[in-house]
């Protein structure tokens, strides 16, 4: 045998004892805490593992998986320490607004229903309304072109408008186009489909000189606005136009 080959068994035979030292050492850690971080749905009850355990026997992703399998959890990470402390941590499905159906539940930016109270938002999300779904199942994704366009409106309102987001109330979907509410005064826009960024810029300049406490703008006409205050609509209906 040469003297490399004995050298490589040598030091080989180092390494198996040192994995086996280590495995005897560290055979006695046992779970001793489990916290979850980023739910109060959650609890220690849920995780598959039991004060005591012997730590190296505790599969991270049957656990992962076990917490995965609750409706309401959109995330979720698992990192144990040799101390015996198993952390937690997930973060919870959150609605962008609510969908009135034939009650009111929370919607994700992905069109998933959530239960109204899952992370209530204390109503402080616009809602949409306008939406046609005969059976809403909870934690079901919804496939309407109309309500993913108006999820995409909030979304683009809430990251860059921010000052229009803060008044915006409602969204009703009306012959597959939306239509906005917006507070104080309950002004109604007429928005289509399409062209966020630049409708919500006219939008804004529009209402930065309104002196109107009702107004109605449509926005559907390409560069175009058209503007009647609530004096006016009313004196139409009551002309019968």
């Amino acid at each position: 045998m040469s003297k490399r080959i004995a050298t490589y068994l040598f030091f080989f035979s180092l390494l198996v004892l040192g994995a086996g030292f280590a495995a005897k050492k560290y055979s006695v850690v046992k779970v001793t805490y489990v916290e979850i971080i980023g739910s109060d749905k959650l609890t220690a009850a849920d995780i598959p593992v039991t004060v005591g355990d012997n730590l190296l026997n505790v599969e991270m992703k049957g656990i992962l998986n076990s917490v995965m399998k609750h409706n309401f959890i959109a995330t979720a990470s698992v990192r144990p320490d040799y101390y015996g402390k198993i952390t937690v941590t997930v973060t919870e499905k959150s609605p962008v607004g609510y969908v009135y159906l034939n009650q009111l539940y929370g919607i994700t930016k992905r069109c998933e229903l959530l239960p109204a109270s899952l992370n209530d938002q204390g109503l402080q999300l616009p809602i949409i309304r306008g939406v046609n779904i005969k059976s809403p199942v909870c934690f079901s994704i919804i496939d309407d072109a109309a309500l993913r366009s108006a999820i995409t409106f909030i979304e683009t309102v809430k990251t860059r408008y921010p000052r229009s987001y803060d008044t915006l109330s409602e969204i009703v979907i009306e012959n597959g186009e939306l239509k906005l509410i917006i507070e104080p005064g309950s002004i109604v826009v007429h928005l289509g489909l399409g062209e966020f960024d630049s409708k919500i810029q006219r939008i804004e300049k529009i209402l930065e000189s309104n002196k109107n406490p009702g107004l109605d703008i449509d926005l559907r006409m390409v560069d175009l606005a058209v503007l009647k205050s609530r004096v006016s609509m009313d004196r139409e209906v009551n002309n019968g136009i």
